[in-house]
């Protein structure tokens, strides 16, 4: 946490605005955001997300999955033709793509620009999961396909939908019901970006892991009309 409130910080700086003002406009206190810069508060997902709006800056920005690049854009550049400026820049999603780990901005991009279809991905499928929507009669959640560059892939250390589906069961009902709600809500309303943490067993030495990571949940679409659920995760730092 301590780049996110020195980016924080920066941000706050840059966008002339004061700590007070900021403060009433996210519904908090006038010392609330002093404590977060402190470290003795820690803002929640959805007051992340609107100082992101309120500062003009990223979420990947302020929790460092962006490499330290801080862009602005200018009001001139939407006069240009919407068409025109998509296009170049999925070119650039699509190149970036080629080399790095997306961020949560490149998956939201894509998807969005598809309208959820997922039938042409560029390389960023081996980040991300693919999940059968839940039924009511299902135990817990099942993948249909697990990048191998995923947080999922990288916890359990196999992209096997047979074994995911063995760990899934080794967990907690109460875990595994919550999980299904999730899924299938989403399946049901919008994406869901949120804020997550997991305990579980190791199978290696059979300690307990408790992983927290940032979770983007999208409904998708594949060429043929099948539907599923896209799963895009991070580990925190």
């Amino acid at each position: 946490m301590d780049l996110f409130r020195e980016r924080l910080a920066c941000a706050i700086q840059q966008s002339g605005l004061s700590q007070r003002k900021i403060s009433a406009s996210i519904g908090k206190s006038s010392g609330y955001l002093t404590n977060v810069l402190n470290g003795n508060s820690t803002p929640s997902i959805e007051v992340i997300s609107t100082l992101c709006h309120l500062l003009k800056v990223s979420p990947n920005y302020l929790c460092g999955y962006d490499h330290g690049l801080f862009l602005k854009t200018s009001e001139k550049a939407f006069e240009e033709p919407a068409e025109r400026i998509i296009g170049e820049l999925l070119q650039v999603v699509a190149a970036r793509l080629e080399n790095n780990e997306p961020t949560f901005e490149d998956i939201l991009f894509w998807l969005e620009s598809k309208q959820g279809v997922i039938g042409n991905m560029p390389s960023f499928d081996k980040y991300i999961v693919l999940h059968d929507i839940p039924k009511s009669r299902d135990q817990t959640i099942n993948a249909v396909k697990i990048g191998e560059n995923s947080l999922t892939a990288k916890m359990l250390q196999t992209t096997s939908p047979d074994n995911f589906y063995k760990w899934m069961k080794s967990l907690p009902e109460k875990v595994n019901q919550q999980l299904k709600i999730s899924y299938k809500n989403v399946a049901e309303t919008d994406p869901k970006l949120s804020l997550e943490k997991l305990t579980f067993r190791s199978e290696q030495n059979a300690e307990l892991v408790t992983v927290k990571y940032i979770r983007l949940l999208y409904p998708v679409t594949d060429g043929v009309g099948n539907k599923y659920i896209l799963n895009f995760s991070k580990a925190l730092p």
